[in-house]
């Protein structure tokens, strides 16, 4: 079990690493899609770096209004037109293919508009 959370905090660190080198701006506003252990590590990473992550979006009600890392959880996806945001990175397995799904059908580009870390 120490191996495997060490060996998910440095996945994070190397994909974080990716994001800043690749494809956010210091001064990119990032949602984190995702309020799970895997969306609070790669959050926790990117803040490190000195990233303004402004949340996080979860489609499990019981996580809304809570935060994580002093940042908010939001609702679904109807929540995104109330958020201020310039790039969103989705950290969650699970609802990986709905969250790019939903982000394509909203006009988003895969890469320019957002990614997907697990």
């Amino acid at each position: 079990m120490v191996h495997k959370e060490k060996q998910r905090d440095l996945d994070a660190l190397i994909k974080s690493n990716l994001l800043a080198n690749q494809f956010l701006k210091k001064t990119s506003l990032v949602l984190i899609w995702g309020a799970s252990k895997g969306g609070e590590r790669i959050a926790e990473k990117l803040i490190d770096k000195g990233f303004n992550v402004v949340g996080f979006i979860d489609r499990d009600f019981k996580k809304w209004g809570k935060n994580i890392l002093e940042r908010p959880v939001y609702g679904d996806h109807t929540s995104l037109p109330a958020i201020e945001y310039e790039y969103i990175v989705i950290a969650t397995t699970p609802g990986r293919a709905d969250a790019a799904a939903i982000l394509d059908s909203l006009g988003k580009v895969f890469k320019k508009d957002y990614i997907y870390v697990w």
